[in-house]
């Protein structure tokens, strides 16, 4: 009885470690969505598939083995390439992910530019809407509503964003934190799922 209890805690603890990188994952990147982060999608989604592929992989592998009755036998060619590429995957995910933590100014500057020059209304107002603020490194830093000739009856004040909404707060210190929160969450993912691949071999 005491095995069999064993053995289920074991299972269930196994699944919850293969849930943490996936909700870490997901959360990523629902908020590289949310707030426009110039990150590819492709990090945060593998991110969020991978474990569940890893978790399929390894009970495949554990339930063939039982099936073996104990005895040894070279292994196939779907587990070595599996277990190699769920091995590989999550480090260089892992490494991609460690550039979000560092200073984002180039990366998140060069984004805004192009927004303000092409004039996209959808992605400024839309940073400043969800993260209160506006412009990109001052309040009226190519800030939406877009500055045009104030001496003209239909001229835009720079700091009309200030007047409109009230927000004081330049966007670039908030979305470089939401930033490096999506990094965090993508390297304690792809972490979690190395360490597993170490703790866990699926052969």
């Amino acid at each position: 009885m005491a095995n069999f209890f064993l053995g289920y805690s074991v299972i269930i603890i196994g699944v919850l470690l293969f849930k943490i990188p996936i909700a870490l994952g997901g959360i990523a990147w629902f908020s590289v969505s949310k707030y426009r982060l110039p990150v590819s999608y492709i990090v945060p989604i593998i991110t969020t598939i991978l474990p569940s592929l890893d978790f399929f992989t390894t009970s495949y592998s554990i339930s063939k083995n039982k099936r073996s009755s104990g005895k040894h036998r070279p292994l196939s060619f779907f587990t070595l390439f599996s277990n190699l590429a769920l091995l590989i995957l999550p480090a260089i995910l892992l490494s991609q992910s460690t550039n979000f933590l560092g200073n984002n100014l180039c990366s998140l500057q060069e984004t805004w530019k192009g927004w303000h020059s092409h004039k996209n209304v959808a992605a400024i107002k839309g940073i400043q809407s969800t993260l209160e603020c506006c412009g990109f490194k001052t309040p009226v830093d190519m800030s939406y509503p877009f500055f045009s000739n104030p001496g003209k009856k239909k001229g835009v004040p720079k700091d009309d964003c200030v007047k409109l909404s009230g927000f004081n707060t330049a966007c670039y210190p908030l979305w470089e934190e939401q930033m490096k929160t999506s990094g965090g969450m993508l390297v304690a993912a792809n972490a979690v799922m190395l360490l597993m691949k170490v703790r866990i071999p699926s052969h």
